[in-house]
């Protein structure tokens, strides 16, 4: 009889501080919990005028690391994926509010298998990343991308950081979240 491992993320999602009221719109703070692998919190403003969403301050760390949000991780994994997230968060928040918090937080609960999952392109775990990084797990992760809502799942298009895909779109597809080293991945689109 073969056992079969649950498949469910493990995500959790508090208020650090509960939705108020500002001039424009409302802001408040959210941590998500990605099961023994990491912890984000994101300081979100919505302004109801142009229904978008600004993430002010984020920060990615290990789960059990206790640091205020102005220094950098101890580990060069969760420092390379603030960066990332950098990009990430750029260019979710160009979309509907809707759409740039529920992609933002698919991409955070995409790294549920961040030391657990090979590279896509390379198929290794580890990947020497820089002198300063080292070796790092595949720390980006890709989502179809197509700004006509229609998916793009040929065998020429490269897979991107960010989908703004609709939400029925996203929550259907088995390429979402894939995980590449950064190398890999920019070797997808030369």
């Amino acid at each position: 009889m073969t056992s079969s491992k649950d498949q469910r993320r493990h995500i959790h999602g508090k208020f650090l501080q509960p939705e108020q009221r500002i001039t424009t719109g409302s802001a408040c703070c959210l941590e998500m919990s990605v099961e023994k692998v990491l912890t984000a919190t994101l300081d979100l403003e919505y302004h109801h005028t142009s229904n978008s969403l600004i993430i002010h301050r984020y920060e990615i760390k290990g789960p059990k690391e206790d640091k205020p949000f102005w220094q950098d991780s101890k580990y060069n994994v969760f420092q390379k994926i603030n960066m990332i997230a950098a990009k990430a968060f750029e260019e979710m928040t160009v979309l509907s509010a809707r759409e740039a918090l529920l992609n933002s937080l698919n991409w955070l609960s995409s790294y549920h298998h961040l030391f657990s999952e090979p590279c896509q392109r390379c198929h290794k775990r580890l990947q020497f990343d820089s002198p300063r990084y080292k070796h790092l797990p595949p720390v980006i992760r890709t989502w179809s991308h197509d700004k006509n809502n229609n998916t793009t799942n040929s065998s020429n298009s490269s897979p991107s950081l960010v989908s703004t895909n609709n939400e029925s779109t996203i929550s259907n597809r088995t390429d979402l979240g894939l995980p590449y080293h950064l190398r890999c991945y920019t070797g997808l689109n030369t």
